[in-house]
């Protein structure tokens, strides 16, 4: 009996820590975004643009990588193609897997000329984590 009412008594006023008030000491924001699903690109790019709106992350480095079948969304063709250029010149970097890309037989100058192409979509998210940006799957 005395535990529930120990457990009741700290449900009833708990002391909250103010909202994410450790980010004012930080200065730098990196975040990867990953998608390798042709049909969530969309949403990726809806998540970068929300990333790059919230105005509690001052200095943000964003990059997104493509692999498997969302490569093929990244062609000039593409119908979102202003939106792709947009995130491109709000400094988002846009890599796509060079592995996936010949997967899908898609020649290099497909591609919108921004989206830089890299040898693995894996080896680049390692490489990214590494150095320090938050891996977001999509």
């Amino acid at each position: 009996m005395r535990i529930w009412l120990e457990i009741y008594q700290a449900t009833q006023n708990p002391s909250l820590p103010e909202y994410h008030k450790d980010t004012k000491q930080m200065t730098e924001f990196k975040t990867v975004f990953h998608v390798s699903d042709e049909e969530k690109v969309s949403s990726a790019l809806r998540g970068i643009q929300n990333l790059i709106e919230d105005k509690k992350l001052p200095n943000k480095e964003i990059a997104l990588v493509a692999n498997g079948g969302a490569v093929k969304k990244f062609i000039l063709e593409a119908d979102f193609l202003e939106d792709v250029m947009m995130k491109v010149n709000q400094n988002v970097s846009i890599y796509a897997c060079s592995n996936s890309l010949e997967a899908f037989k898609i020649n290099k100058n497909q591609l919108v000329k921004e989206v830089s192409i890299v040898p693995s979509g894996v080896g680049e998210l390692t490489i990214l984590q590494n150095k320090g940006y938050a891996y977001i799957r999509i």
